[in-house]
């Protein structure tokens, strides 16, 4: 199930963190652990990280805890665990079945306006950039992470986006149309009762 928070505020807004934190202590919880959450920066990770742990009964680890293979190894062992990552987590993280029932991304991972050689090519393309570079990155990179969830054929679980652009903006379907085909809500009790479902 795709869930998109069509009801946060937008990323740029003050209280989006916030409300980042408490959605995603509410899946968390729904799904008993069993969560990859995703960060687009580390600054946004580490507040995530510290603020959830008040909220939940689970552990939770991070990106800065252990180097790679041991962290996927450590939440692959504990069903209840929960990882919070970066974009290094966004591909080639295998862990099948369901001790992986929940991915959540803070934003659309569109990529940083600051990067050189994508700066040099926006420069190029004018006001095209946007749909040539910006807009097919952030949705192969989306896919990518909901890529994390689903391993094999009886794999379960939810895809939960925070950013309310992937419900309102004039572009989400590009986004949408590259995820895998799946049942799509944007009620967060629809999420946390498919979550209850397929981990209780």
């Amino acid at each position: 199930m795709l869930y998109c928070a069509l009801h946060m505020p937008d990323p740029r807004a003050p209280g989006y963190a916030a409300a980042v934190h408490d959605e995603l202590a509410a899946l968390i919880t729904a799904a008993g652990g069993r969560t990859l959450a995703l960060f687009t920066s580390y600054k946004a990770m580490d507040a995530a990280a510290e603020a959830v742990r008040l909220k939940v009964d689970v552990p939770i680890l991070t990106q800065r805890d252990l180097p790679k293979t041991a962290l996927v190894k450590a939440f692959s062992d504990d069903e209840h665990t929960c990882l919070f990552a970066t974009s290094g987590f966004f591909q080639g993280v295998d862990i099948p079945g369901r001790t992986l029932s929940l991915v959540t991304i803070d934003r659309i991972p569109f990529p940083r306006p600051d990067d050189p050689l994508l700066s040099a090519r926006r420069e190029l393309l004018g006001p095209a950039a946007f749909g040539q570079i910006d807009l097919p990155r952030a949705a192969m990179l989306l896919a990518q992470a909901t890529g994390r969830l689903i391993r094999n054929a009886t794999d379960r679980g939810v895809v939960a986006v925070m950013d309310p652009r992937l419900g309102k903006a004039n572009y989400r379907w590009d986004i949408v149309k590259a995820l895998p085909p799946m049942k799509r809500t944007r009620h967060r009790a629809e999420a946390e009762a498919f979550l209850r479902e397929i981990t209780g």
